[in-house]
């Protein structure tokens, strides 16, 4: 489906970059209608696809603030949750597994950006300008 939108829209470019002829004014007002509105649905469903990418990245977000929160209580309750005792970590090693997820934070920060420029980049959405325009929505309500 997506490199099916791709080549539309490349086509759709190569078709608006080339001069209009005599012979093109034949096109009726209904097919002009028919394909305003099919234009109209595919721009519903990226916008659709878009909020559902958002919705992941800022789930994966999220959860990259409680997994430390949780794997902190794990540690404190070690005995009595024996959460990582059935992963075989040792009391000694949990805190390593801590450390180096804490290290990996800032650079999961960094990639969850680089993966929301790449879709702005591949898809042609505006994701900065959308969240910004729901910023300015949340605000004045």
């Amino acid at each position: 489906a997506v490199w099916k939108r791709t080549l539309d829209r490349y086509m759709a470019s190569l078709n608006a970059a080339r001069p209009k002829r005599a012979d093109d004014d034949d096109e009726s007002d209904d097919d002009q209608k028919k394909f305003e509105d099919a234009d109209e649905m595919e721009l519903e469903g990226e916008t659709e696809e878009m909020i559902s990418f958002l919705a992941t990245i800022s789930a994966d977000s999220v959860a990259n603030l409680v997994v430390p929160t949780f794997y902190v209580f794990c540690m404190w309750m070690f005995n009595e949750s024996k959460i990582l005792t059935n992963f075989r970590i040792p009391e000694h090693n949990a805190s390593f597994y801590l450390l180096f997820y804490l290290l990996m934070y800032p650079f999961q920060v960094i990639a969850d950006r680089i993966c929301v420029n790449i879709a702005e980049c591949y898809h042609g959405w505006k994701v900065t300008d959308y969240l910004e325009y729901c910023s300015y929505r949340f605000i004045i309500r």
